[in-house]
């Protein structure tokens, strides 16, 4: 999951070779995300934190899921002087925006006793265990852009990248998928953190160098499937490996 460069995971037809290796492929990609979601519980956010819900896909297709999302909000000094903000660490979690699910995730992603700041929401405005402070938004850009700057740009980013990168993604697999972006996220200005979820560096290498040539071998094969009109007898799956 290094470099800007992605390959598409491609799924095969009903082709037994072809079906078997998309397959094993998808799961690796999959236990990977979630070893990623693992890695990420292991921290706290703390300080200043911006908290808000969202809704991720769409209600018409069936396919829709809830988000909360933590974003720290740090302030900063530039050379001239002048008075910054920029986003720290973010914590996701796929859950409905009930008072109950927000507080278990106070609870598990944010240091007691933390600022936390986010809008009118009922199930946000009286959580435990944090210093809760509020404003109403009711859909002003000026409002969110002053209030809640970072955690809007996360998830608006985010459902870009899904949306972009892999063409939408099942609601049932929402949590691994953002698992990767968030870490991607919290990392993006460290590229070699990125590798250190594999372990050792040679263990790292050696994997990279085998997911390499399992995806180059599914695209080979599925440039081998054309029907007599010189179509390709497939179709491209929403799943990308990066490498």
């Amino acid at each position: 999951m290094e470099g800007r460069s992605s390959i598409v995971a491609l799924a095969l037809p009903n082709h037994s070779s072809g079906s078997e290796a998309y397959g094993t492929v998808w799961t690796m990609l999959l236990k990977i995300r979630e070893a990623l979601r693992q890695r990420d519980e292991q921290y706290k956010l703390k300080n200043v934190i911006e908290l808000d819900g969202a809704v991720f896909g769409r209600r018409r297709t069936g396919n829709q899921a809830e988000v909360l999302v933590a974003v720290e909000s740090k302030d900063w000094v530039d050379k001239n002087g002048r008075k910054k903000s920029k986003a720290g660490f973010a914590k996701v979690l796929v859950a409905n925006e009930t008072k109950k699910e927000a507080q278990a995730f106070v609870n598990q992603a944010i240091v007691k006793d933390s600022l936390v700041n986010t809008d009118g929401s009922p199930s946000l405005i009286n959580l435990e265990n944090v210093d809760i402070d509020f404003q109403i938004v009711a859909g002003s850009q000026e409002v969110i852009d002053r209030w809640l700057p970072w955690v809007h740009k996360f998830i608006s980013n985010a459902k870009t990248w899904l949306n972009g990168t892999h063409h939408g993604v099942d609601s049932k697999y929402l949590a691994q998928y953002l698992a990767e972006y968030t870490f991607r996220f919290n990392r993006r200005h460290d590229p070699d953190s990125l590798k250190s979820f594999t372990g050792a560096r040679r263990v790292r290498a050696g994997f990279m160098i085998f997911m390499k040539r399992v995806a180059i071998s599914l695209y080979s094969a599925l440039r081998a499937l054309r029907t007599k009109n010189g179509t390709v007898d497939a179709y491209y799956a929403t799943d990308r490996l990066s490498i």
